[in-house]
């Protein structure tokens, strides 16, 4: 009874949907333009921060560009022209704010670090009013370490003096002072 019942209902959406197969093209196309016109009235800004590090210390500056995009293409946006920044510590206290006018979707500032800061996590957030629209996760959001300890980027080698053996061969045997030559060199057991 139960296979009939599912083997009926099977038939009879296949049949409805092959009838409505020739009006997909007219309803995606509708669904298309009503989108375009959604995202033409009410566009989607977005903003990106460019900072001069990612590792800050206590009485550092913190450099930063400020780009402001709009749409699926990432156009500068004329939408705003005000961007708010905040550094914000680890208990989501907004220690400093900037309000930086935005001049063709740019805008440029910095965050001095004062000695008074304690080391720790911190991040920096940027909106725009038309961005409060949308909710504080289309915010820009990027943390950062102040102080304490940073990751090492590069490690001096100290260099093995032992059982070096370094040779040089001078293109035809032999180098003459006073003659441009090539000199090929081979090391080993280093």
């Amino acid at each position: 009874m139960k296979f009939k019942f599912y083997l009926f209902f099977l038939l009879f959406t296949a049949a409805s949907l092959s009838s409505s197969a020739q009006n997909d093209s007219a309803f995606l196309s509708n669904a298309a333009r009503s989108l375009s016109a959604h995202f033409n009235t009410h566009p989607v800004e977005k903003v990106y921060l460019h900072l001069d590090r990612p590792y800050y210390n206590i009485g550092d500056t913190i450099w930063f560009k400020a780009y402001t995009v709009v749409g699926q293409r990432h156009q500068l946006s004329a939408l705003s022209g005000v961007l708010y920044c905040e550094l914000i510590n680890g208990k989501d206290s907004v220690i400093t704010r900037h309000t930086l006018k935005l001049k063709t979707g740019m805008a440029w500032g910095d965050f001095s670090l004062a000695g008074s800061l304690k080391p720790g996590s911190y991040h920096i957030r940027a909106y725009t009013n038309w961005m409060r629209n949308a909710g504080a996760e289309y915010f820009y959001n990027q943390a950062i370490r102040v102080g304490g300890p940073q990751p090492v980027l590069f490690q001096e080698k100290k260099a093995v003096v032992a059982n070096q053996d370094i040779q040089f061969f001078p293109e035809g045997g032999e180098l003459v002072s006073g003659l441009r030559s090539r000199v090929a060199v081979k090391s080993l057991n280093a």
